[in-house]
């Protein structure tokens, strides 16, 4: 198996998140996590419990993916992107529901449906996914653009990002020029220089 200097520097930056998460929440159970690149995959990735691990009785964490399914584009903190750091992230965070029982909840508290890319349109479960990767990379976008989802995510865990406009305005600045447009017209929130400016509020 051949891995592109690229695709390490994405795995990094994607463990970094997890890592985080893990540090301000004092999540242990995140220890056992194993990453499994599958380019045999015909998706961008899943993740599934192994048998329990017979020396310390713990169930190993496997996310898979297959980097060859994902964009080479990253746009960490936007909430469309098919990177492999996305990648990474979206499986952990349904390693997260299923392990903290999100979706129960969700699906009681949420009587619509938040569709922030066409990931979020396949089932709640995937919706809920890309809502907390929003949450993990940029939870100023998402309390922006559902401040409900932001408060009950807040309920389970801290997100490793800081929720200001400073923050907002430093990932905004490394969107390519296409995506802040995109931003500025679909969410209504954009920045200039050390500032963020709200146009209006998420019209679907």
């Amino acid at each position: 198996m051949v891995i592109h200097v690229r695709k390490y520097w994405e795995i990094d930056q994607a463990f970094k998140f997890i890592e985080k998460v893990k540090e301000y929440n004092d999540f242990s159970f995140i220890d056992n996590l194993e990453l499994v690149l599958d380019y045999s995959l015909d998706e961008a990735g899943y993740y599934l419990f192994s048998n329990l691990d017979r020396k310390n009785l713990k169930k190993k964490i496997k996310l898979f993916v297959n980097p060859d399914c994902c964009m080479k584009t990253i746009l960490t903190g936007y909430s469309e992107d098919d990177s492999l750091v996305a990648a990474i992230v979206h499986e952990f965070c349904h390693f997260l529901d299923n392990k903290l029982k999100i979706s129960q909840r969700y699906e009681k508290t949420f009587d619509t449906n938040l569709h922030l890319n066409i990931y979020s349109k396949e089932n709640l479960l995937e919706e809920l996914a890309e809502v907390m990767y929003l949450y993990i990379t940029n939870p100023y976008l998402l309390k922006h653009i559902s401040k409900e989802r932001y408060e009950f995510l807040a309920t389970f865990f801290v997100s490793p990002t800081e929720c200001s406009a400073r923050k907002f305005v430093s990932i905004w600045k490394k969107w390519p020029r296409q995506v802040k447009k995109k931003c500025r017209l679909k969410w209504g929130i954009t920045a200039s220089n050390n500032s963020v400016k709200i146009l209006h509020g998420f019209k679907e």
